[in-house]
């Protein structure tokens, strides 16, 4: 039994029937020797999932809720009920599967058990088979789901089978008077941390205040008043769209070094462009540009071998979906992603990490109740965090194998929405692709398919801008 960190259970907290936390991570494979059984699907999922602590842990919340809870290894629960078959319609392409995928996204995790599921999705064109694994942002982050995925796939399918499968032993549900006496031991101890947490975010908030006083670009803010309301800003509903795109890594790399910047500048240039394109159809293209939320991860060797929990900070950067030429749009957005990691880094990848640890469990959980049943993000003044939630997460670099012997094709992810940003866009590396996640609300954005080819568009325009370039200046 451990208790969950307080960005563990901000999740939890944060849920409500619409803003459901719960990520994606979809494995779209080669048809295998041969069709597996009923049977060996579920020997499949025993041994991808039963290998580590992370699927067997489940929540047990604290009386009153005087801290925040705790999970315990739940080894004895039944594989049976957290393991679905689906058929996707014909022709079973893409935009098939897309749909199913948005079908599965929609709906809670049942918290009195370890809160994931595998959804196995047949009927793909040439006999392809994708494993949805819905899992609780509570349990892992996108570092996590990387290094958990590196436990559960395999690089070569001839290891398949020689790795025994650990037990674990089933914890019992702890007592009310031991569940009490652990959160108050445990509030005493981060109450004594509190005054030095206090006094290092004051230092760095006096760092910052200094960096963008004299700063060129400062970065874009969270709850500003600045941030444009658009359609997919509102109060969420349960359903949701998704729509998938694939790209060349080698493609990205070459733009990067054309027109300069990273590869992760390079994906907001594209979604900077798309998102322009997108509004602009809809003639809803606003004055000011987007606001974007980006996670990135908050810790560095520990990363390596971590595979449950999260580790997380944001920073917040504008896209400049407001700049009509690429190349500027593209330079600007870069600019503008450059200042919000340098605002970042003062500040602290750890900072966000160890506030929320003070999350109070049932104000906070509360409130977001009540946001909910009230649609408080329909409302004019309702504060905005950003426009839309941007993630990048670096993913397997060499083909994987499943335990049934299948080869990985593509892997893609979807992360989750909150109440009044109904958009979240994941981009997951893989064995040479980049691969593009697009969810949203579908009441919000019933059409996500034509943001998507937006996307295309513009990062089919950054190739061709890079390339001239290239030729341009020549041998």
């Amino acid at each position: 039994m451990h208790r969950l960190a307080g960005q563990d259970a901000y999740f939890l907290y944060q849920e409500t029937p619409s803003a459901l936390m719960h990520t994606l991570k979809i494995s779209v494979c080669k048809p295998g020797p041969s069709q597996p059984s009923d049977a060996d699907f579920r020997e499949l999922v025993r041994r991808s999932m039963g290998c580590l602590p992370v699927f067997q842990y489940r929540v047990v919340p604290v009386p009153l809720g005087l801290h925040h809870p705790v999970v315990v290894n739940d080894g004895g629960f039944d594989y049976d009920m957290h393991v679905h078959r689906i058929a996707v319609p014909a022709p079973g392409a893409r935009a098939q599967l897309d749909q199913v995928i948005g079908e599965i996204a929609a709906g809670l995790l049942e918290r009195s058990r370890p809160l994931w599921e595998i959804w196995i999705v047949e009927g793909l064109e040439g006999g392809r088979i994708a494993y949805v694994n819905k899992m609780h942002h509570v349990l892992a982050d996108g570092v996590a789901a990387v290094n958990y995925l590196g436990k559960t796939l395999y690089r070569d399918p001839t290891d398949i089978g020689t790795v025994g499968l650990p037990v674990f032993a089933r914890e019992e549900q702890p007592s009310t008077q031991r569940l009490v006496l652990d959160a108050l031991r445990d509030l005493l101890r981060d109450f004594l941390r509190l005054p030095r947490l206090l006094q290092d975010s004051a230092r760095r908030r006096k760092l910052i205040d200094a960096r963008n006083r004299v700063a060129r670009l400062v970065p874009a803010a969270p709850y500003s008043p600045d941030i444009p309301k658009l359609r997919f800003n509102r109060a969420l509903s349960n359903l949701r769209n998704y729509a998938t795109a694939q790209y060349s890594l080698a493609d990205f790399r070459t733009i990067k070094n054309r027109l300069g910047g990273t590869v992760n500048d390079v994906m907001l240039g594209m979604l900077a462009g798309g998102l322009r394109g997108y509004l602009q159809t809809n003639a809803e293209l606003p004055e000011r540009p987007l606001v974007c939320a980006i996670p990135v991860s908050a810790e560095q060797e520990a990363a390596a071998t971590r595979t449950s929990g999260n580790n997380v900070a944001y920073f917040h950067l504008r896209l400049r979906t407001d700049i009509a030429d690429i190349r500027e749009r593209y330079a600007a957005t870069r600019a503008e992603a450059e200042a919000g990691k340098e605002v970042l880094e003062l500040l602290g990848k750890h900072t966000a990490h160890d506030w929320m640890q003070y999350i109070p469990p049932l104000i906070f959980s509360s409130r977001r109740r009540q946001d909910y049943r009230v649609k408080a993000a329909d409302r004019p003044g309702f504060p905005l965090s950003a426009n839309v939630i941007v993630s990048n997460v670096p993913g397997p670099r060499e083909t994987r194998y499943t335990a049934s012997g299948e080869e990985v094709e593509a892997l893609y992810s979807a992360g989750p929405l909150t109440e009044g940003t109904g958009l979240n866009l994941t981009a997951w590396s893989y064995a040479g692709q980049m691969n593009l996640g697009a969810i949203a609300c579908k009441k919000a954005m019933p059409d996500l398919r034509r943001l998507v080819a937006e996307i295309d568009a513009e990062f089919a325009a950054l190739l061709a801008l890079a390339q001239q370039q290239d030729t341009e200046q020549g041998p």
